[in-house]
């Protein structure tokens, strides 16, 4: 049996009759969105969670220390601070070399009581940012490319279905003879897209 011939094969499944390489191939689509979708939904609610426990340890922070932006960070809660974040560098290596960015900027100066208080020439989200922090560790790149890359499977099937159902379509006595087999790809092309 030969190729075209193996995917001339009709099969019939929800009233729809279409070459049987074009069922697998929704099916197939169909799936691997499902699954990339499923992953992503996985990575997301890993990363929230992950953020969720950092900003409540933070917030308490906060609480504790008390922070008035206006007079600086005491010492004391940026160590506190510096301990949560070094405590993430094996869970979420992206968010330590963000801090470690920040880190770097940080200028101590000593206010008029003699205490060390902790100024920024630069806000966090320079450092903290969807670049540096998200995307090492999602690849929102790839995920927005599925949509893109299911289509164009679809679309890959529907030319495909039609080319093939073409093969059958021929004149004689001036007559059309294979539209029906046109037809049942034609069928088959609006599976793919579906």
């Amino acid at each position: 049996m030969s190729t075209v011939t193996f995917l001339k094969i009709p099969w019939t499944a929800l009233g729809i009759t279409a070459p049987g390489f074009i069922w697998v191939a929704a099916i197939l689509i169909f799936a691997g969105t499902l699954m990339c979708l499923h992953r992503l939904w996985e990575l997301v609610r890993r990363e929230e969670q992950l953020y969720h426990r950092i900003r409540s340890q933070l917030a308490n922070l906060r609480s504790t220390y008390g922070a008035s932006q206006r007079d600086g960070m005491a010492s004391a809660m940026y160590e506190a601070i510096a301990q949560v974040f070094d405590q993430l560098a094996s869970a979420a290596p992206s968010l330590a070399s963000a801090w470690r960015r920040f880190d770097a900027q940080i200028v101590i100066r000593r206010d008029t009581t003699g205490q060390d208080r902790v100024w920024t020439p630069e806000s966090a989200e320079v450092a903290f940012n969807d670049t540096t922090v998200i995307e090492p560790r999602l690849n929102r790149g790839f995920f927005a490319a599925i949509p893109g890359i299911a289509t164009g499977a679809g679309l890959l099937c529907t030319f495909l279905a039609i080319l093939i159902a073409l093969l059958d379509v021929t004149l004689e006595n001036e007559q059309f003879q294979g539209l029906d087999t046109l037809i049942s790809g034609l069928s088959g092309k609006f599976l793919a897209l579906w």
